[in-house]
């Protein structure tokens, strides 16, 4: 499953409306490449890959950890449904 990140973006009427961010999103955001995540987090590229798949495996913990570090959002924002 993707690792997701709530969002909320603002819609007229001041109404806040929530979206959820996957990986690939996040990643992109950064500026990274599948390549650059998988280097600094210690997995190989394929891996990253297939946590961006909507089916694929869940990270373990310490890679959730790091993944949030490089992306720079808070662990406790991330989230698999």
């Amino acid at each position: 499953m993707p690792i997701r990140k709530r969002l909320t973006t603002r819609r007229s009427g001041g109404r806040s409306v929530y979206r959820v961010a996957t990986l690939r999103e996040l990643r992109l955001a950064a500026g990274l490449t599948q390549q650059e995540v998988a280097q600094r987090i210690g997995v190989s590229v394929s891996q990253v890959s297939r946590w961006e798949q909507p089916d694929g495996p869940r990270p373990q913990p310490g890679h959730r950890a790091r993944l949030a570090r490089l992306l720079k959002v808070r662990a406790s924002e991330l989230e698999w449904d």
